[in-house]
């Protein structure tokens, strides 16, 4: 996913009648007294949020809405129903718009909960300014892993397998020779390896 144009998406929603919720999480956790606190942070949030609409039947309907999609995904969350290995989630939620998107992140967010008629992004667009696409290479004398990284994690990966002769017992000028084609082998799989990252 391209988060840049994610953000543009969700920045060109206009102000409307319907609330607007704005949940960044850090579901970086290590026990379950962490989880637990989500689980309440949620609860105090939106029991607020709840609150503020008192006046207003048609946005407090609303809201009702989506602290239900909330609660469930968050749910979902705490009882590791997705995916283990993210340490932050941006939810925006908007049930009048028929909105309910979330973004995961490697990158752990601050706990924090925005209510307001639009989206609010910048928790969401200072991760992505200060984290940006990544390749990561790990390479073998005969083998090598590559992994395209984003915000949201691992994105692709791939590997590339040669052909090096292993070692061999004789001495002498024998050896010497066999050690510089080994080390042409090398050569050719680290050129080889180059050139799949250009």
């Amino acid at each position: 996913m391209d988060m840049r144009s994610e953000i543009k998406k969700l920045a060109r929603i206009e102000e409307g009648q319907y609330p607007f919720l704005s949940l960044y999480l850090n579901t970086k956790w290590d026990d379950e007294q962490q989880r637990e606190r989500i689980r309440l942070f949620i609860k105090n949030q939106l029991k607020k949020g709840y609150d503020q609409f008192k006046d207003q039947e048609d946005r407090r309907k609303a809201f009702a809405e989506d602290q239900q999609w909330i609660e469930k995904y968050v749910e979902g969350l705490v009882r590791r129903v997705y995916n283990e290995e993210i340490k932050g989630i941006a939810i925006f939620s908007c049930s009048g718009l028929g909105t309910f998107l979330t973004y995961p992140s490697i990158i752990p967010y601050e706990n924090e909960c925005f209510i307001s008629d639009h989206p609010i992004l910048h928790p969401l667009v200072r991760h992505s300014s200060q984290y940006q696409n990544t390749l990561m290479v790990m390479v073998e004398t005969d083998s090598a892993k590559l992994f395209e990284i984003s915000l949201e994690g691992v994105l692709a990966e791939s590997s590339i397998e040669s052909y090096v002769p292993g070692r061999h017992d004789q001495g002498g000028w024998a050896q010497m020779r066999y050690q510089r084609h080994i080390k042409d082998h090398m050569d050719k799989h680290h050129k080889e390896v180059a050139q799949q990252l250009i």
